[in-house]
């Protein structure tokens, strides 16, 4: 977007802004954040994970179990649990506990949601990772018993997902307009989703287990990083998500408070080795000839300002499988000519990938085709939309000269290497990296429920997949947050990314 078109945007949002809180009572009582994007549903918990979109639904609802801010899984609305045989965990849930409309949270509540989204026949993105759920007992007012078909070490994880819904409502209203009327048990209930559903309007819900601070939040989307900012400073946010590194130091020299939070997830490249022709990609030399060739000290240093961190395997540090004996990925240029050589590409190659990047990828996939020039490899960028590179992904359709395109490995969700390893695998369907014998032990350690063991499991992968190299891993980049001076008590959590809302506070100074 020029800058014009910035300015434009940044106009529209400081006059929506104005209009929808004038008087300086409702300034004093209220908390503004300008994020990315609402929930695409608006208020149907099912529809979306993660960050950007989640923040409100955070707020709204919860779940059995949630992540603290550092990644460790926690009590919601359960404040125990316990494996009674590999199949069956039983959730011992909170007692006084009440939805929004003051109906009450117990067990029969709990399985309402879950049974849900167990059913096949929930088409909904959040529903597939309940899939494995045979059977949902209320064993009494306050206890929870959960089958598996097999064992899932992972189901506490999952159920941070599973957003529990008042059930009367969500029955008698249907999915969307429960949407547009959400009742949760959370810190916040809605008041509004504004003209348009342009902006979402949360209220305290004070009866709440988790009682906010604050009595008013009101989220506000605003695409770009640039606009975002100007709102910051002429003080129609008070907390903005999503900033970009380059905005950092100045935003600290004028008294705003930065944050972050090190979202678990690795960016790369992947490989499409499974394919017909004899492509270069399908040689493991290659592909760890074209990891060596990347400087990721300097694209860490040039383009995130030391806030990014290189990738040393497809997990971070406070992953469950990250192995901490892996050392991050060298550069080593004159290593990786000699492994091209090896492979018999001593001339190099054309490599063609296809990218749905946002601005700060794109720049550093243009000093990657710098690295790749310098081994003799030319590589190739095609921009397409993000609509039509899922499209892609899920169908494996990306045409016979694409050999690569962006992905993550994204541990984020549950704070687990376990998913990420199933994508780059004989597990995708279609496949676009398959390995018989790796594929085999992460099936193993999906069905693993003792603890230590999965773990072990888990960073043997890791390692195996150094060797094998599906993809070329880049870096881990945090989600940057600023803030005003009024703002106290900031965190967000590692693995969403969204802010605990009911802990801010606000002075008035």
């Amino acid at each position: 977007m020029n800058l014009p078109s910035l300015r434009i945007v940044f106009a529209q949002t400081a006059l929506y802004l104005l209009v929808l809180c004038a008087s300086s009572d409702c300034r004093a009582a209220t908390i503004r954040v300008g994020t990315l994007t609402l929930p695409p549903a608006l208020g149907n918990p099912y529809t979306a994970v993660g960050y950007p979109s989640t923040l409100a639904l955070s707020a709204i609802f919860d779940g059995l179990t949630r992540f603290s801010p550092d990644g460790k899984l926690s009590p919601a609305l359960a404040t125990s649990w316990e494996l009674l045989a590999p199949t069956v965990w039983r959730f011992h849930l909170r007692s006084g506990v009440q939805f929004h409309n003051a109906a009450p949270f117990n067990a029969a509540a709990a399985a309402a949601s879950i049974k849900f989204l167990a059913n096949p026949a929930t088409a909904m993105l959040v529903a597939r990772e309940f899939r494995g759920i045979s059977e949902v007992r209320v064993v009494d007012n306050l206890t929870l018993d959960i089958v598996s078909r097999v064992p899932d070490p992972l189901l506490p994880q999952k159920l941070t997902v599973a957003a529990i819904v008042e059930p009367t409502s969500w029955a008698t209203l249907g999915s969307e307009e429960f949407a547009r009327r959400p009742i949760g048990t959370g810190s916040y209930r809605l008041e509004d989703w504004g003209k348009g559903n342009l902006h979402a309007v949360l209220t305290a819900a004070k009866a709440s287990w988790r009682p906010p601070h604050v009595d008013r939040i009101e989220i506000v989307p605003s695409s770009e990083p640039l606009s975002r900012v100007q709102a910051l400073t002429s003080g129609q946010f008070d907390i903005i998500v999503g900033l970009d590194p380059e905005d950092v130091s100045s935003l600290k020299g004028q008294g705003y408070l930065v944050y972050s939070a090190d979202l678990p997830s690795v960016y790369a490249i992947a490989f499409r080795s499974v394919r017909p022709d004899s492509s270069p990609i399908k040689n493991a030399l290659v592909r760890e000839a074209l990891n060596l060739a990347i400087d990721r000290q300097a694209i860490v240093r040039t383009l995130f300002k030391g806030l990014a961190k290189p990738a040393s395997q497809g997990a971070t540090a406070g992953v469950v499988g990250f192995n901490p004996e892996l050392r991050p990925i060298p550069y080593d240029p004159d290593r990786a000519k000699a492994l091209l050589t090896q492979a018999g590409y001593k001339n190099g190659f054309r490599l063609i990938i296809d990218l749905s990047p946002d601005s700060a990828e794109q720049a550093m996939y243009e000093l990657i085709a710098e690295n790749l020039r310098s081994i003799g490899v030319a590589l190739q960028i095609r921009t397409i939309p993000f609509a039509t590179w899922l499209s892609r992904y899920n169908s494996g359709e990306w045409g016979s000269e694409v050999d690569g395109f962006n992905h993550i490995w994204n541990t984020a969700l549950f704070n687990d290497s376990q998913r990420p390893f199933e994508y780059f695998s004989c597990l995708k369907i279609p496949p676009f990296f398959c390995d018989p014998k790796t594929t085999e032990e992460i099936k193993v350690a999906a069905q693993e429920v003792d603890s230590a063991k999965r773990e072990r499991e888990l960073q043997n992968l890791q390692a195996e997949y150094l060797d094998l190299a599906p993809s070329v891993l880049l870096i881990s980049r945090p989600i940057l947050y600023a803030t005003t001076k009024t703002v106290s008590a900031f965190e967000a959590r590692v693995t969403d990314g969204n802010i605990l809302l009911e802990d801010l506070q606000m002075s008035s100074q």
